[in-house]
C-alpha cells in the first residue's frame, strides 16, 4: 500500500496502485457540471458517463464503495449554489439519503 497518492510529471494523482487501510462506503454523492451539457461528451469513450463509470470503478479497487452518481449540468439560470442543491436532492432521490 502506498503512504501518498503518487504524481506523474504532469501534477496529476495516479491512484491505480493506492488502497485505504480500512474499506470506506460513500452512500450518497453527485456530480455538477457546471457547464451545458450541450457542451460536453457524454457518452464516447472519453465522455464524462465513461469518465464517472471508470472513477466508481477505481475507487472500488481502492476499498470505496459507492454507486454511480446521478450527473446535474449547468443552467444559466440558476446559481452555483442552486446546481449543488440539485445535486444533493438528486443524489438523495437515488440512493435514499439525505
Amino acid at each position: 500500500m502506498a503512504t501518498n497518492p503518487p504524481f506523474d510529471h504532469q501534477g496529476q494523482w495516479n491512484l491505480k496502485a493506492w488502497r485505504l487501510p480500512n474499506a470506506a462506503t460513500i452512500s450518497s454523492w453527485a456530480c455538477v457540471c457546471l457547464c451545458p451539457q450541450t457542451q460536453l461528451d457524454t457518452d464516447s469513450p472519453s465522455g464524462i458517463s465513461t469518465f464517472i463509470g471508470d472513477l466508481v470503478a477505481t475507487l472500488g479497487t481502492m476499498g470505496v464503495q459507492c454507486g454511480v452518481p446521478p450527473l446535474v449540468f449547468e443552467c444559466r439560470e440558476q446559481s452555483v449554489l442552486a446546481h449543488l442543491q440539485k445535486g444533493r436532492d438528486m443524489a438523495a432521490a437515488q440512493f435514499g439519503s439525505e
